[in-house]
């Protein structure tokens, strides 16, 4: 009977083991005895084979994989090589032209065809006159915190229709010498135009603002010789950028300057490789702003609330 019991026993746990294909060992003993010489059935003891060992190295550290973006960006976005007059190369979507720590630009000493930061605006049209530009657009301002009073006056003399009320504000601007010439707007030939950006009279009404535009022929199509021609353009733009100004401050985004104080932008854009110079006083604009900003404290309160005669 023990025997036919462990017979049974041996065969159940083999079928188990064979539905589920799974190898178990049933004995520790390699080749157990059976019959008579065999041990008692409380001895016995089913054993499955032990797992086996892994080691896993939680030193390493994972494998760094570039997100898709990254990767397109460095497929997508070569470098733009020009070689200068001076047989040095120079790349404008790269690493900076000018590693060393040298002190930034001084663009207050850069002009574009003449046009300088700090000029009047009576020496930028001597100045357009001299360079053959045509002037388009002469736009006369009034600072907004005298705007607001001047609106004041003008709606209590019981004009309110906008028009009106625009050219009640001027006069009184003019009166008072408040209103300044804020943007001129002038051309030259087919591909150039130039807009000038003043401050108000609070800060001698000055040149802070340069945005020079030369356009190219939209007209070309992409054949092999228009593209010949534009990429002609482009060499010849850049070269004379760099004989006029030198290497940029910051390679990456084309400046001269310091961008905090006042700074030089350069680019091409636009399948016809439009070129734009921007000649920017970030410091003379915020003066203008604070200095009327200090005037209009300094007037005397409105009596808004006036709850007795």
């Amino acid at each position: 009977m023990r025997f036919n019991g462990i017979l049974f026993l041996s065969l159940l746990i083999s079928s188990i083991a064979q539905a589920q294909n799974v190898n178990i060992s049933l004995f520790d003993d390699e080749q157990p005895l059976l019959g008579s010489g065999a041990k008692p059935l409380e001895q016995l003891h089913l054993t499955p084979p032990p797992l086996p060992d892994v080691t896993i190295d939680l030193t390493q550290p994972e494998p760094v994989v570039p997100s898709e973006p990254e990767q397109l960006a460095q497929e997508t976005t070569p470098s733009s090589v020009i070689n200068l007059p001076d047989q040095t190369t120079h790349v404008v979507n790269g690493a900076s032209a000018n590693p060393s720590n040298i002190p930034l630009h001084n663009v207050h000493g850069f002009d574009v065809h003449g046009f300088y930061l700090g000029m009047s605006v009576e020496e930028t049209l001597e100045q357009a006159e001299q360079a053959g530009y045509t002037l388009k657009l002469k736009q006369e301002d009034v600072p907004r915190f005298y705007a607001s009073d001047y609106a004041n006056r003008c709606q209590k003399q019981g004009v309110y229709v906008p028009q009106d009320l625009r050219s009640c504000i001027r006069n009184f601007a003019r009166a008072e010498r408040q209103s300044y010439i804020s943007q001129i707007d002038m051309t030259r030939g087919k591909n150039e135009a130039i807009s000038l950006f003043f401050t108000s009279h609070n800060t001698s009404n000055e040149l802070y603002k340069i945005i020079y535009y030369n356009y190219g022929d939209s007209s070309l199509n992409f054949t092999t010789i228009n593209t010949q021609k534009k990429l002609q353009r482009q060499r010849e733009f850049w070269a004379a950028i760099y004989n006029t100004y030198g290497h940029p401050d910051d390679a990456q985004n084309m400046i001269w300057g310091d961008p905090q104080k006042a700074f030089m932008k350069v680019q091409m854009f636009g399948t016809a490789y439009n070129a734009m110079i921007a000649l920017v006083d970030i410091r003379a604009y915020a003066y203008d702003y604070f200095a009327a900003e200090d005037i209009e404290k300094e007037r005397p309160p409105k009596n808004e609330f006036a709850f007795s005669y």
